[in-house]
């Protein structure tokens, strides 16, 4: 279940260390940078700047307590909420590719030399 979950998370946006780490954080609780690098398998030397970009996403908190610096994951409809972040901001970024579709047109029409064979791969 574990992967699944990780596989999901990565489809939303998340890197590899941060699903790793979000699911370890879930499972944990609040926690030590020491027990989140041994539940996450994740490099101690870049635990703290993935646990830094889960703190920016807002997926997790971070307190210190006796000199400890201690995460949590924050509740998992934040999940719903940062996808809802992203849509906004791809549906931005449509807009302006939309502004300047007429300009990149108008560009391509004033080529001077068209392709006589057009070969794609992909999906499209």
């Amino acid at each position: 279940m574990e992967d699944q979950l990780k596989a999901t998370l990565k489809e939303i946006g998340l890197t590899e260390g941060e699903a790793k780490s979000y699911v370890a954080l879930i499972s944990l609780g609040t926690s030590s940078v020491g027990a989140i690098i041994e539940k996450a398998g994740i490099s101690a030397s870049k635990a703290y700047v993935i646990l830094d970009r889960l703190i920016k996403k807002g997926f997790a908190s971070m307190v210190v307590e006796q000199g400890v610096k201690l995460f949590t994951a924050t509740e998992p409809e934040r999940l719903i909420e940062y996808m809802d972040e992203q849509k906004s901001k791809l549906e931005s970024r449509k807009e302006d590719v939309k502004k300047i579709l007429p300009y990149l047109k108008a560009q391509k029409a004033s080529a001077t030399k068209e392709p006589i064979v057009e070969v794609t791969k992909g999906k499209r």
